[in-house]
């Protein structure tokens, strides 16, 4: 579904990622991990079409998208959830969510795409007249999710969206990722290396802009290097 190769990225005049590749199959959810700083924002980034590789290219759908506009990629049904939720505050639970169906076939499906929401996260159905900035930190993020889904994404992406949550609420929501698994790919950025690891299919370590591990999920959970780096074992 996904194909990333051998991509040189910059940002704000340096090289943050270097030759990097990637793939993400139908039904796949793949987990992306690193420290601080590895990348991995800015691959998000480039696959979205927000930043151009300087090298390589990208693939979706066995289309070429390496200089196709964010717009453009999001009509092919990739679409991503950003860092920091990015809910409007002072709109309603609804309204949030209304707004993610804007391209002209999510639109045409916007009464299903919104039940299946409230399928998965109830309590945004509870909420729906609420003001967003009211939200508690685990509801804002179902409602980021949400508000993604109302696109009806072939390919999801997630930047960071456990950051700030509670342990508890982190492993319901990825077991919600994973749900999603049956209807679309997930890739999912995160830093919490253990929940994301035990939910997802494969796994590719980002250290310092390159690809530096990469496998199965549930066979990285026992790597000797992952163990000491990211779950302080």
């Amino acid at each position: 579904m996904l194909d990333v190769e051998y991509i040189d990225v910059s940002y704000n005049g340096a090289q943050v990622l270097f030759n990097v590749s990637l793939f993400v199959e139908k039904n796949e959810f793949v987990t992306l991990i690193g420290s601080n700083g590895s990348g991995k924002s800015t691959l998000l980034m480039t696959i979205s079409g927000i930043l151009k590789p300087s090298k390589g290219t990208i693939t979706f759908l066995g289309e070429d998208i390496t200089e196709k506009s964010p717009r453009d990629i999001c009509n092919m049904g990739l679409i991503q959830v950003p860092e920091g939720r990015k809910i409007f505050p002072f709109m309603t639970v609804k309204e949030n969510l209304e707004l993610g169906a804007y391209l002209p076939k999510a639109r045409e499906q916007l009464a299903k795409s919104l039940e299946n929401v409230y399928e998965l996260f109830p309590v945004l159905k509870e909420r729906e007249r609420q003001m967003a900035g009211t939200l508690s930190g685990g509801e804002q993020q179902q409602l980021a999710i949400g508000r993604a889904l109302m696109a009806r994404p072939k390919l999801l992406m997630l930047d960071e969206p456990t950051l700030g949550l509670a342990p508890k609420i982190v492993k319901e929501l990825l077991e919600k990722l994973k749900v999603l698994k049956q209807r679309m790919s997930v890739l999912l950025v995160s830093q919490e290396v253990y929940q994301s690891l035990r939910v997802s299919d494969r796994t590719y370590v980002l250290e310092n802009g390159r690809v530096v591990l990469e496998g199965e999920s549930k066979k990285l959970l026992e790597e000797e290097s992952i163990k000491k780096a990211y779950l302080g074992i």
